[in-house]
């Protein structure tokens, strides 16, 4: 949409010496999330052009105070990467989008002239304009829904929506769901949650084609619906809910089952838990939730690598796996949790006991876990590919 509100040029400030500003600044095509800046300078100086949230340009006393703030800004980043100021300077007439503004917040548009010796060299011309507000009108928004790749623990999930409306899309047992009074009170209830996790409801929204894999933070043998719903940009529903049931596998064993991290690193830190001994804790993530393993490895000082088979104790000595603890709140040691979409703990594991052995051929690495947790349950792990090395020192 082209917006044509604001569109004026304001011409403020003016420090002694300066060239009159003549620059022709507007703003069109303004949304809920991003607007486009259209410049046409007076001359073919170079100069410099961007936009502010207004209430960060109202922290300083006169326009040319902002616009020497932000010439000494970029000073700062010419001289940090090793360039000339001009580089990040321009002229002739210009147009650029900007698509990560906040809705319904008032910004200003600018620009002025520097020179390539970092001096203001006009007036500042500043152009006021507003992002559109988030709609919380309803939407025709509708879902496909599809479940694959079920596990014990597991399973995936893609929505497709009709349109690129606002919605959420995650997965219930059944159970809780039906202990909702009706559709609405459920999606009241998702809407609420989103709004207590975060000052930007969007940052859990979706508005395409998007997809989550629960690696293991699904029960095993448990009836579950997937399901997707329409939220505005202010958290209110949009849309009723859809939602597909399916079932986890029942396992054959009563193992926990670690099989599906995609990268890993590794840090060495001497004398961590014991002086005179190198703790060497290795992070392995899944691809799609919070869901990390940590291994604490003991090894002499002198060690280079973490390759050998270690038993998890609590003694911090060379050559042992640091059994998980929970102290105060806080997680030490081998430790396994799991995270939900909104930021809830769902599963965690402390590695009590057992064993774990670690192999390297061409800097790729092969872990197998046996272990049993704090209630006695078995848990193996097993994880082959590089781990970066992220060490300090």
């Amino acid at each position: 949409m082209v917006a044509l509100v604001g569109i004026s040029c304001e011409q403020q400030g003016g420090e002694g010496g300066n060239t009159p500003a003549t620059f022709t600044v507007d703003v069109a095509n303004i949304t809920i999330n991003s607007a486009t800046v259209n410049v046409m300078p007076p001359n073919n100086e170079t100069y410099l052009f961007d936009v502010v949230a207004r209430l960060e340009y109202e922290e300083y006393a006169t326009p040319a105070d902002f616009a020497i703030s932000r010439i000494e800004m970029l000073k700062g980043m010419a001289e940090a990467s090793n360039r000339s100021l001009a580089e990040f300077l321009v002229s002739g007439a210009q147009s650029r989008e900007y698509d990560w503004l906040s809705a319904d917040t008032r910004y200003y548009a600018y620009a002025f002239g520097v020179t390539a010796e970092g001096e203001l060299s006009t007036d500042v011309v500043m152009v006021q304009f507003r992002t559109e507000p988030y709609s919380d009108e309803p939407s025709n928004n509708t879902f496909d829904i599809k479940v694959s790749d079920i596990t014990s623990y597991g399973a995936k999930i893609e929505v497709t929506p009709s349109n690129g409306d606002f919605y959420y899309f995650y997965a219930i047992e059944k159970a809780e769901y039906e202990k909702y009074e009706s559709d609405e009170a459920f999606a009241k209830s998702v809407a609420q949650e989103i709004k207590l996790m975060s000052v930007d409801v969007t940052a859990n929204l979706s508005t395409s084609y998007d997809s989550h894999t629960f690696d293991a933070l699904l029960k095993p043998g448990t009836d579950y619906y997937a399901y997707a719903l329409g939220i505005s940009g202010n958290g209110v529903p949009t849309t009723g809910v859809t939602k597909v049931a399916f079932k986890t596998l029942t396992p054959t064993s009563d193992e926990i089952v670690l099989d599906y991290f995609v990268e890993a690193c590794a840090m060495k830190m001497n004398g961590f838990y014991k002086e005179g001994v190198a703790t060497w804790s290795i992070a392995f993530y899944a691809e799609d939730e919070d869901n990390t393993l940590y291994l604490d490895i003991q090894t002499p000082l002198a060690a280079t690598d973490y390759v050998g088979e270690y038993t998890f104790d609590s003694s911090y000595a060379p050559n042992t796996a640091v059994a998980g603890a929970m102290e105060e709140k806080y997680w030490s040691g081998s430790c396994w949790y799991v995270y939900d979409k909104l930021g809830n703990l769902v599963e965690s594991k402390l590695l009590s006991s057992g064993s774990v052995k670690i192999t390297k051929s061409d800097n790729i690495y092969t872990i197998s876990i046996n272990a049993l947790d704090q209630n006695n349950e078995k848990l193996k792990g097993s994880y082959t590919g590089p781990i970066e090395d992220i060490s300090l020192f």
